[in-house]
């Protein structure tokens, strides 16, 4: 009915190796973990909440960008508030899409007291091929049936409703026709961003995403019909875009 001294010394050794065995792997799993956060607490896109207001390139391209950061650089989530045809400014009828009414949007969700939005802690706008009425940098916040107007709107409320957050504006690339007018028009926004001190990536000047490049079989290297970009332009723009976000 009872265990003989050998069989005692058995069932000792077996409980011995079986508790080391489980307290080693606990050991070695905490320790893992530890590695794990300690390196993505340095990661400057891990877990954070980006949004991007744009128009056709954000709406279309969007969903898989947000995915190849999160995927790349461990960004937590991304809202795509992407419209084709949208423009900075809004037109008589008050355009809903427009970047001032997505902003105006977005700061009704303000705290009350603080007036601080913190839902999201990266806010971007891509927007600037289209445009009814350019404007003058000059224009102020209240002209914001035009593009400087709307712009220096959008960064004014930004810049105050989300003061804790990182905010950055995409300058438009090169299409296959009316480059001399996209550039005037980036030359603009920059401008008034600089006044504000918020970053820019300038995609006209940097990042080669420029028309008429094909790769040897004939196939558009990086704008797929002229404005938007094709396959392999997207992928060039997912790695520019994430490496900037990092800066910001």
């Amino acid at each position: 009915l009872y265990p003989t001294k050998e069989q005692e010394i058995d069932i000792d050794a077996d409980y011995k190796t079986g508790f080391c065995d489980n307290l080693g792997n606990t050991l070695i799993q905490t320790m893992s973990d530890l590695i794990v956060d300690k390196a993505n607490s340095v990661r400057p896109l891990y877990g954070k909440k980006w949004l991007q207001i744009g128009d056709s390139n954000t709406q279309y391209m969007g969903d898989d960008l947000g995915n190849a950061v999160i995927q790349q650089r461990g960004l937590g989530s991304f809202t795509n508030l992407g419209t084709a045809g949208a423009t900075w400014e809004i037109n008589s009828s008050g355009d809903a899409y427009s970047a001032v009414k997505k902003v105006d949007s977005l700061i009704a969700n303000a705290d009350a007291t603080t007036h601080l939005c913190t839902d999201y802690d990266i806010v971007t706008i891509m927007m600037g091929t289209n445009c009814n009425s350019e404007g003058s940098i000059t224009d102020t916040s209240s002209q914001t049936d035009t593009m400087c107007g709307a712009v220096r709107y959008c960064l004014e409320k930004l810049s105050y409703y989300y003061r804790t957050s990182a905010i950055g504006v995409i300058l438009p690339p090169q299409r296959a026709e009316n480059n001399s007018n996209q550039k005037q028009k980036n030359d603009k926004i920059k401008a008034i961003c600089n006044e504000f001190s918020i970053p820019t990536l300038d995609l006209y000047n940097e990042g080669r995403i420029v028309p008429n490049s094909m790769i040897p079989d004939g196939t558009p290297y990086l704008l797929g019909d002229g404005l938007h970009l094709g396959a392999n332009g997207k992928m060039h723009y997912y790695r520019i875009v994430g490496a900037w976000l990092e800066t910001i």
